[in-house]
């Protein structure tokens, strides 16, 4: 049995998806998928994957629907592959990132590092009210 690791970010003040993002993609993030980018915009979890090209309507899609309290994700990498999918969750206010590309261990376990994903999420770690790592088995 597969461990399923994630963050669970809480903040303090509404979020702005498109400002969020850009804050990630200076820190190394990025949304491109061997040309391709996934992301949620329905209540159905069915992801979507589109054509890169296709980045500007997606992301203005992605803000409509977090603007109207739907719940929206996308996935995200950094430089080495590794990441995850990010949901931007009703209420304006949280932000969960399930770590299921290329997860970051700590060596010699199957423990989820953590560290690693805390370092490459400073950029968007102010006005945090709440901040949970969670490895479930």
């Amino acid at each position: 049995m597969g461990l399923q690791a994630s963050i669970q970010i809480s903040y303090s003040i509404d979020l702005d998806v498109i400002d969020f993002l850009n804050l990630l993609f200076e820190k190394e993030w990025h949304y491109n998928d061997y040309n391709k980018i996934t992301f949620l915009v329905n209540n159905d979890f069915d992801w979507e994957i589109e054509s890169i090209d296709n980045y500007d309507l997606i992301l203005d899609s992605l803000d409509k629907r977090f603007t109207n309290n739907e719940i929206i994700g996308i996935a995200l990498l950094n430089k080495n592959n590794i990441g995850g999918l990010l949901h931007f969750l009703p209420g304006k206010k949280e932000v969960m990132i399930l770590l299921n590309i290329n997860r970051e261990k700590v060596s010699g376990t199957n423990l989820t590092n953590y560290s690693f994903y805390s370092e490459m999420l400073l950029t968007v770690l102010d006005n945090i009210s709440e901040i949970k790592f969670i490895d479930t088995i």
